[in-house]
Formats: structure tokens, C-alpha cells, sequence
């Protein structure tokens, strides 16, 4: 041993045998001869004995000003040793590193609020909590390969170098395994290698100057979140590649990432909920979620901002949503594994070039391309395995508007008639040079809009019922000044208001207006034929009534319908309403003659009302006409 190594700890020991307690155990004596020495201590076995150390002697060590003056710079060394209590440092001002080696920690350590240089805690034990909110590390934190069976708290931490944690255990199931919310890490972030948790990493709102390096890492959570970095910034990239697995949330929610978010070969685990969760997220680089990437469950990146690319090229997924996505890079959707359970939602999104093949495409009804906007659109050839290793894309091909009308109709049937996608299209088709193209496209849009109007009298029947429904379901209400029909008999516009409103929104919901007119008609004048009060009009003509003067057989007989359906569409006429009209000298006789208190029904037969009736259908067949005709040329204009 040097001289100067062998004064510093003739000094230590003597300290304290003065200041702590004359009576020093072997492995005591021991830390103090490997603290003061200039060399490295030898490495105990991993399962050699590990004698213990009391804490209170380690804290003396470590706080007292006198001892750092004959501690070596490499700091305060425990090899092999095991401390039974309870280490606690909380607010204490520590000028030397500490460094602990294949040790076991049966209680907790408390760095609450402490100042200290670089600690070292490499292949130990920790059986209790690392409590060190609010700490301050003038140099890095290293726990590599330790096992932790409880929480890790650095909570508001400042560390002017790495966080590392490489080979480290988490084991804690029960709370969060690794508490960094609002920590402050100069350096790189290390959860690597052979990382293992079983409890939530959280760094939410954490700043991170250099990487978060999770590769081959292992987020053992069953339920809940794995990983929780919402709203953190990071100076540098987000490792989630290699042998990376996680059956837990990777949370991602408003981070900003001046990186790549690298995901190349990770396993996302998780089963019908979402897999990786990245509201908002801002990423400086690109988000490479290829290679060997697979997740069973949702990718969200909702309104997330993208520099560069976002790569799904050879991945294995079931459901991407990216609505309000703005991608500066292109949007790369090829050599997807083919599964009925893909879903792709990109409404509302920006992307400079969405890349596809069609093998990749999703299924009907699982795409929702609503509101998406594009510069370029380009199909490949299917990648092999060797294209998609070697990073490389398949062969373009050319643009072919066919082809990208069934990629339309791959859509759900609510939505391949909203106009966007079309006109996007379209648009594109003809700044290529292509308007033949573009006129298609057109062209299957208009004949996809009509044939979603078609009318079919299943439907429409099962419409009126449920309106009938619902007016019974109103009109059960109990009666009082806030029953519906109370107010609209107060305010009548309002009715008014309602159904113009509805007339703009779909001009064709005149129909409803016009069915029930002829239905109406109908059955009023199907009831005045019955009781002899429609006369056919030659018998009102001046020499109707000479002598020996009948009708001929061929004269049309009275059809209900169709003399309602003259008079209440002006533009049909079939000569019913020519030949047949209300008597004016008719006496209305009972409908039914035995049951007197029905007999008010004779008013339905009266010439007056049969009249009116007439000129109410021709009035409001014009006038319904006329919003007819607006909708159908409206139609035709679009």
C-alpha cells in the first residue's frame, strides 16, 4: 500500500475509534482501509459472505467534514458488505462519492433532500425504498445490476450527469418502481440491457438533456402503465428497440423529443387497450415502429407534431390512430403483416407522402382517411424481408386512379360519401397531368352519393315508426309549462325554425311532407267517393242532363290516389283531376248511420271542405315542388 494510503488510513481508523466508537467490527475497519486506499479494492465473489456494517457508521463516514480529508477522491467504498438498518442521509451534505459493491441494504436509504457527488450502488440488494427527492448529485447516479424490491423515488432530483440503471431489477409490483416526475438528468438515461421492471417508470414532466435509452429492456406491468413520460423533454432520443418488450401503456402524452423515437423490434404486449399512447407528442426525428415491431394493441399518436417520417414498414399491428397527425416526413405503410383486426384512422391528418403497397391495406371499413391531406401518394411493390432490413423501399409504381378508388371504398360505408378524400384525390390526379383520372374519381363519387340515397321502404317504414315512437314517448311526458308541446304552442317559430333547419340540412326531407299529404288526400277522397260526393265532371257540363243522355262505359272510374297525386305534384298529370270533381249539390249522408255520435264525420263529405282540400294539395304541392326541384338541381350541381 502506498505511504500516503497507509497515513490516510492510520488517520481514519484512529478518528474513529475517537469520534464514533472505539470498538470497530473487521468489516468496519475494513471500509476504512478501502476508502483511504488509492486502489481499487479486490471484488468479493458474488456469493461470498457479506458481514455487516452498521448504517450509523456509514452516515458518520460519509457526513462528517474531518473523514473527507483523508477519504480518497474515489470516494466512500463498500465491497461486499451488508447494512441491517436503515442509511439515512436525508438533508445531508456529502463531498465525497459514494460507492457501494455487491452489497445488501436490508432497510432503506434515505437521500431526501441531499447534496452529494457521484453514488454508486452496482450489483447490491436493496430491500427497502432509494428515497431521494429533491437530492442533488453533483455526478451521476449509477444502480446498475442492483435489485430493488421496492420503489425508487427522485422525485424534483437534480443529476448533473447519467441516470444509470443498466441490468437493474425493479420489483416492486404494488406502487410505481421508478418515481422520477419532475427530475431534472443532465446526462443519458439508461434502462437497458438487461433492465427488468414490474411497476411503472414514471418521468412525467422529467427533462432529460441527452437519450432515454430503453433498449432490450424488459416492462413487466400486468395492467396499467409501464412506461409514463408525459409531458417530458428529452434532448435526445427515445430508445424502445432491440429485444424491448412491455405488457404495460408506453405513455408518451404531450413529451417532446428533439430525437428519434427508435421502436425498431419492440413487443408491445398489451391486449385490447392502447399499447403506446403519444397524445400531442413532439418528435424532432423520425418514429421508426418497424423491422420486427409488433403490438396487439392500440398506437395512438392523436395530434402528434413529427419532423421526420413516421415508419411502419414490416411492423405487425391491429389498430393505428393518428387523427389530426402532422407528419413533415412521409407516412411509410408497407410489408404490413396482414391481419383482419387492422385499423388505420388518419382523419384529419397531414402527411408529406403517404408510401403503401396494397397488400398492406386494411379491410373494409377499416380505414378512415376523412379530412386527410397529402402532397404525394405513392404505391410499392410488397417488400421482401431483405427490403425491409436493409431499410430499402419496393419498386414505385405509377399512380393509377383506379387503383386508389378501391382504396377509398375501403372506408365504412358512413363515410365513403364525405367529399375530402375524393377531391384530395382528384386534386392530385390532375396536378399529375392525369384529369381523365381525376374525372373517374369524380365521377364514382357522384355514383357512390346516389346510391347512398336510394330510398327503401324497410328503412323508411322503420324511420316512421321510430318517430312515432318517440312523439308518443314526448307526448306521455307529465303535462306542465315544461312539456314540449306546451313550449312550442308558446313559440310556434321555434317549429318553424326546426324544420327549415332540417330542409337545409337535406333538402329531400320534403318527401316526408309530400307522402303525408297523399296519404291525407288519399284517404279523404277515398271516403268521399264511398259516400257519393265526387261527381264525374261531364255532368256539370250544360246539356249534361238531356233527355236519354248517359255516360260512356269508357269513362274513367274516380282512383283516390291518383287524383291526390294530381293535385298534390303539379308536374304529373294523368286526366283524373280533369274528369272527376267534388258535387256541389251532394246532401253528405252518415258514414255510419246506426251510431249517431259519429255521425260529425258527414263534415269529411261536405263539397266546402272537399273543395278547400283540393286547393290546400294543389298550394302545397307547388310549394313543395319548388324545394324539390332546388334539392335535385342542387344535387346535380355538386
Amino acid at each position: 500500500m502506498p505511504l500516503l494510503d497507509q497515513i490516510r488510513t492510520a488517520k481514519l481508523i484512529q478518528l474513529a475509534r475517537k469520534s464514533f466508537d472505539p470498538n470497530l467490527s473487521d468489516a468496519e475497519l475494513k471500509v476504512l482501509r478501502d476508502s483511504a486506499s488509492s486502489l481499487d479494492p479486490v471484488e468479493p465473489a458474488a456469493d461470498a459472505p457479506r458481514p455487516p456494517v452498521r448504517s450509523d457508521f456509514v452516515r458518520w463516514l460519509a457526513t462528517d467534514p474531518e473523514t473527507a480529508l483523508n477519504i480518497d477522491p474515489k470516494g466512500l467504498r463498500l465491497y461486499g458488505m451488508t447494512l441491517p438498518s436503515t442509511l439515512d442521509l436525508q438533508e445531508c451534505r456529502i463531498t465525497i462519492p459514494l460507492y457501494f459493491f455487491l452489497c445488501t441494504i436490508e432497510g432503506e436509504i434515505n437521500l431526501q433532500s441531499a447534496e452529494t457527488r457521484g453514488i454508486y450502488l452496482l450489483g447490491c440488494s436493496i430491500e427497502g425504498e432509494l428515497s431521494a427527492d429533491g437530492i442533488n448529485i453533483h455526478g451521476p447516479l449509477f444502480l446498475s445490476g442492483t435489485s430493488f424490491s421496492s420503489e425508487i423515488r427522485l422525485r424534483r432530483a437534480k443529476i448533473k450527469s447519467d441516470l444509470d440503471c443498466k441490468d437493474t431489477k425493479l420489483r416492486a409490483t404494488t406502487v410505481d418502481a421508478l418515481l422520477a416526475d419532475g427530475a431534472e438528468i443532465r446526462g443519458t438515461v439508461f434502462l437497458n440491457g438487461e433492465f427488468e421492471s414490474f411497476g411503472t417508470i414514471r418521468l412525467l414532466g422529467a427533462k432529460i438533456n441527452g437519450d432515454l435509452d430503453c433498449q432490450d429492456a424488459k416492462l413487466r406491468v400486468t395492467g396499467g402503465k409501464a412506461l409514463s413520460a408525459d409531458r417530458a423533454e428529452i434532448g435526445g432520443a427515445v430508445f424502445l428497440s432491440g429485444e424491448f418488450e412491455s405488457s404495460g401503456i408506453i405513455h408518451l402524452q404531450g413529451a417532446k423529443i428533439k430525437g428519434n423515437l427508435v421502436c425498431t423490434d419492440a413487443k408491445l404486449r398489451v391486449t385490447g387497450e392502447n399499447a403506446l399512447s403519444a397524445d400531442r407528442v413532439e418528435i424532432g426525428g423520425t418514429i421508426g415502429l418497424c423491422g420486427g415491431f409488433e403490438s396487439s394493441g392500440i398506437i395512438r399518436l392523436p395530434s402528434a407534431k413529427i419532423s421526420g417520417d413516421l415508419d411502419f414498414c414490416g411492423a405487425k399491428v391491429d389498430e393505428v390512430r393518428c387523427p389530426n397527425l402532422h407528419l413533415s416526413g412521409d407516412l411509410l405503410w408497407m410489408g404490413i403483416e396482414k391481419s383482419e383486426k387492422i385499423y388505420l384512422d388518419l382523419n384529419g391528418a397531414m402527411v408529406k407522402n403517404l408510401r403503401d403497397d396494397r397488400e398492406s391495406w386494411p379491410s373494409f371499413k377499416k380505414l378512415a382517411i376523412d379530412g386527410l391531406v397529402y402532397e404525394e401518394l405513392t404505391l410499392h411493390e410488397r417488400l421482401t424481408r431483405s427490403d425491409i432490413e436493409q431499410s430499402t423501399y419496393g419498386k414505385e409504381l405509377p399512380l393509377n386512379a383506379r387503383e386508389r378508388i378501391e382504396w377509398l371504398k375501403l372506408q365504412r360505408p358512413d363515410a365513403i360519401i364525405e367529399p375530402q378524400p375524393w377531391m384530395q384525390l382528384a386534386k392530385l390526379l390532375e396536378a399529375k397531368g392525369d384529369g381523365r383520372g381525376a374525372k373517374l374519381v369524380l365521377c364514382k363519387f357522384r355514383c357512390l352519393q346516389a346510391r347512398k340515397r336510394e330510398w327503401h321502404p324497410w328503412k323508411w317504414l322503420r324511420g316512421v315508426f321510430s318517430k312515432i315512437r318517440r312523439g308518443i314517448a314526448i307526448l306521455r311526458k307529465p303535462w306542465n309549462r315544461e312539456h314540449p308541446v306546451y313550449l312550442y304552442l308558446r313559440h310556434p317559430n321555434r317549429i318553424w325554425h326546426i324544420a327549415f333547419a332540417g330542409l337545409e340540412e337535406d333538402p329531400f326531407r320534403i318527401c316526408y311532407s309530400i307522402t303525408l299529404m297523399l296519404v291525407l288526400g288519399t284517404t279523404i277522397f277515398a271516403g268521399a267517393i264511398r259516400n257519393g260526393a265526387m261527381i264525374e265532371t261531364v255532368r256539370l257540363l250544360p246539356n249534361a242532363y238531356a233527355p236519354n243522355w248517359q255516360i260512356s262505359k269508357s269513362y274513367p272510374s274516380f282512383q283516390p290516389f291518383v287524383y291526390t297525386l294530381e293535385n298534390a305534384v303539379p308536374l304529373i298529370k294523368l286526366g283524373m283531376d280533369d274528369k272527376w270533381t267534388p258535387n256541389p249539390q251532394h246532401t253528405p249522408q252518415p258514414w255510419f248511420p246506426k251510431v249517431r255520435w259519429l255521425n260529425w264525420l258527414t263534415f269529411f263529405n261536405n263539397y266546402w271542405f272537399l273543395a278547400i282540400s283540393r286547393w290546400a294539395l294543389i298550394v302545397s304541392g307547388w310549394a313543395q315542388a319548388t324545394i324539390l326541384a332546388a334539392a335535385l338541381s342542387s344535387r346535380f350541381k355538386q
